[in-house]
């Protein structure tokens, strides 16, 4: 009797476990459509009042890919897609008032992101239109953070590069903003704020109650350093670069000097007198 007695509330406590189990499962997850060619989404935006999702990221080869769905992330297109941008799509800004998003992209390894890391859109994400950043910054720098905060669209730049005949790349960590506040945007200005010596780069920028923060590698430890700014003291720190067209046009004379520069050095090369080896007999080419 005994024997049955415990049988019976094993089997009543069992049930009960069984039973609270199954209520803490929850709803099952419904699975949506696919993001064509997608390996990482680092970002999401929706915008407010419509069905419409952005999707930031990068597929599986090393290209940076923004989609987008018109109807709650049921089905997605790929608008947008940039060679050689390692990270991908790292973050989406949205400015409402104008109806303008940006996307920023991460750096290039064996490419070259062509003096591009910035792009936008004024038709919620269904082209995208690219902004030249300054020759400054060279071809391989990429954007690891962005942010909008007071019409100005901050850009935290990683650029790498080797020095003294290194093979292996030197981090630097830069601190741009774009004044997106004209209703032109050939006329928005860019603005270099500051470099960070003591950084490898800066991983993020957040905003809380009116300030920036700079969130940043360290570069002899592996601790996070955190910066906090005004954006008044910014204002007072920013020096103009250019409008995003005059921009445009510098970066383009600068590439028309590196290809001449290249082709002369080229030609050099080419017609340079063949060395002669000991007992005068020329090498063969």
């Amino acid at each position: 009797m005994k024997r049955a007695a415990q049988i019976s509330f094993s089997i009543f406590v069992s049930l009960f476990l069984f039973q609270v189990a199954w209520s803490q499962v929850g709803p099952s997850w419904l699975i949506q459509g696919n993001l064509q060619d997608a390996s990482q989404i680092r970002d999401f935006l929706e915008i407010p009042n419509t069905n419409i999702i952005i999707a930031a990221g990068r597929k599986w080869s090393d290209q940076a890919a923004l989609w987008k769905s018109t109807d709650n992330g049921n089905t997605w297109n790929k608008k947008y897609e940039k060679w050689a941008a390692s990270n991908g799509a790292v973050q989406l800004e949205y400015a409402e008032a104008k109806n303008v998003i940006f996307a920023g992209f991460g750096d290039a390894v064996w490419g070259q992101l062509t003096w591009v890391s910035i792009v936008y859109s004024t038709d919620q994400g269904e082209t995208w239109i690219e902004i030249t950043h300054p020759a400054m910054l060279g071809d391989h720098a990429g954007a690891n953070s962005i942010l909008l905060l007071n019409n100005k669209l901050y850009i935290a730049y990683r650029e790498n590069h080797s020095e003294n005949g290194n093979s292996w790349g030197i981090y630097s960590a830069m601190l741009f903003r774009i004044d997106v506040s004209d209703v032109n945007p050939s006329n928005w200005v860019w603005e270099f704020l500051m470099q960070y010596p003591e950084l490898d780069f800066i991983t993020r920028l957040a905003d809380k109650d009116g300030k920036l923060y700079v969130f940043g590698k360290d570069k002899n430890s592996d601790a996070i350093r955190i910066f906090t700014y005004d954006p008044q003291t910014l204002d007072r720190m920013a020096s103009r670069v250019g409008t995003v067209e005059e921009v445009r046009l510098q970066v383009e004379k600068y590439q028309a000097q590196l290809a001449q520069q290249k082709a002369e050095n080229q030609s050099s090369e080419t017609n340079a007198p063949t060395p002669d080896v000991p007992g005068g007999k020329a090498l063969k080419q």
